[in-house]
């Protein structure tokens, strides 16, 4: 039992420091954005690497800060979670031997 509390534990640890990554993932998104409507208003000048890069950064968010929102109980996570197709019972039952 304790391995799996170490276990926990440093999945935990894990969560937060993908909240954090995601974080500071959706601060750099939203600058390099901000900078992206600037300079293409005002300059005429767009950076291509803009666009790649914020679907990069969306993605990174996603998966880093997924952990997190599952274990901290967000609700509107809960209320999507609770729509996800469960597996049937007739399903489960057919793929136990002897049943």
């Amino acid at each position: 039992m304790p391995l799996l509390r170490r276990a926990l534990a440093a999945i935990d640890i894990l969560n937060a420091v993908g909240a954090g990554f995601a974080a500071i993932s959706a601060a750099l998104l939203a600058v390099m954005l901000i900078v992206e409507v600037v300079t293409t208003s005002a300059f005429a000048w767009s950076q291509p690497w803009a666009v790649e890069y914020s679907g990069y950064f969306l993605a990174f968010i996603l998966f880093c800060g997924s952990g997190w929102a599952l274990r901290s109980g967000d609700p509107d996570v809960a209320a999507r979670w609770s729509f996800s197709p469960r597996p049937s019972r007739s399903a489960s039952s057919a793929s136990r031997p002897g049943s």
